[in-house]
């Protein structure tokens, strides 16, 4: 009885946080001011290849995609990317590749990265990527097909059903040090691991605000383009990315209006869990019926809650 207070009051705190600051946004995004959705802290995606270190880009070389914003060092940079997206944009959204391979989508921090076949995977703490680093395999083929059925919800809705319902494969990060510790007696274990404080705060929060690092600051602002010779590519050209056809977008233009929801019978279509039937209006890569980030109501997410335990996911145990 005395163990079941502290978790019940731990889990009380998360669900107070869900309830009181929104669902989170689907993919690992920081408002910046002006409230874009951008991806890696505003670091170039592209110089992780190319320079095999994390770069900071520019608001002067962004790219605007559907629910996400990516800002590069280079107009070269930026190019190669919409010429093939799918092989520069971090992978599982740009969250926490160790959390990923539970169902969590919990952490990101721009400077914690690895390339494996050619994929980007971006880890929450330095402590996640050394435990990630123990079987990079292992959590790849367990976080790939998790990712697809999570893809669409908020960090914190998805993060709360994997913390309230563990997947069959759970491993806790003790388990890590003690596996971590007898590879590396030599090499202490990282102290930052990913905790309470990541309910409450952003994405990247920990680069950003210095947790065993220099403060990185969060995103620049959105500056218009002064003396630049780039020539961006015109609203509607295509771009093929791990979502389907996209956009893209001109510095200084707002994304298009994502399409409603196919009526059937008068009714809006229901999609089911784990159903991605992707609409496309103008090259704009959208899921029917989801509602963009930022206005998935608090109820939604306690109805995610209370079906938890109801086995809804395949993948999950009963």
């Amino acid at each position: 009885m005395a163990l079941m207070q502290p978790v019940t009051k731990w889990l009380l705190i998360i669900l107070s946080v869900v309830f009181l600051s929104g669902c989170g946004t689907p993919w690992a995004t920081v408002p910046n001011r002006a409230d874009e959705p951008v991806m890696l802290l505003g670091h170039d995606p592209v110089a992780y290849f190319t320079e095999s270190k994390p770069v900071k880009g520019s608001a002067q070389h962004k790219l605007v995609m559907f629910q996400r914003t990516y800002h590069f060092a280079t107009a070269r940079n930026r190019f190669d990317f919409i010429a093939d997206p799918a092989k520069y944009e971090p992978q599982y959204g740009g969250f926490c590749a160790h959390g990923a391979a539970f169902g969590r989508k919990l952490g990101s921090d721009p400077t914690r990265w690895q390339i494996v076949d050619g994929r980007l995977f971006i880890f929450g703490s330095a402590a996640d990527q050394a435990a990630w680093s123990l079987d990079p395999a292992w959590h790849i083929a367990h976080a790939d097909p998790i990712w697809q059925d999570i893809q669409d919800e908020g960090w914190r809705s998805a993060t709360l059903t994997a913390t309230l319902n563990k997947v069959p494969h759970h491993k806790p990060m003790t388990h890590a040090r003690a596996e971590w510790e007898k590879r590396h007696p030599d090499q202490p274990w990282p102290a930052d691991e990913t905790g309470w404080r990541d309910w409450f705060k952003l994405p990247g929060w920990r680069a950003a605000e210095g947790v065993g690092q220099p403060a990185l600051g969060y995103p620049e602002g959105s500056e218009p383009i002064r003396g630049s010779t780039e020539h961006p590519p015109a609203r509607g050209d295509p771009i093929q990315g791990t979502r389907g056809t996209g956009y893209a977008v001109p510095q200084g233009a707002s994304p298009l209006p994502a399409p409603k929801a196919r009526q059937r019978g008068g009714k809006p279509r229901q999609r089911r869990r784990g159903e991605y039937r992707i609409q496309q209006r103008r090259g704009v890569s959208h899921t029917p019926g989801k509602p963009q980030p930022g206005e998935l109501p608090a109820s939604v997410c306690g109805k995610e809650v209370a079906v938890a335990g109801a086995n809804v996911r395949g993948w999950r145990g009963t």
